[in-house]
């Protein structure tokens, strides 16, 4: 996931990964823009994700600022 970003300005982006209404990874970022500039954040797993629904949440400064949804199938 890439995010963003089309102003300057700086703080704090965390990426929430969540597996059937539980999170299974959490990742922060300190940021600071002084132009358009993007952060990208990830989710790897060497065995596979198991087959399931997945959202991954977007909060900058700590306040929610998106999500997606996704399906992994087996």
């Amino acid at each position: 996931m890439s995010l963003l970003s089309v102003q300057p300005g700086s703080g704090t982006v965390t990426v929430r990964w969540v597996l059937n209404g539980q999170t299974v990874s959490e990742a922060t970022r300190d940021v600071s823009y002084t132009r358009e500039a993007a952060t990208e954040f990830h989710l790897q797993n060497s065995g596979g994700f198991p087959p399931g629904s997945y959202r991954v949440d977007v909060l900058v400064n700590g306040q929610p600022a998106g999500s997606r949804q996704f399906t992994v199938e087996k």
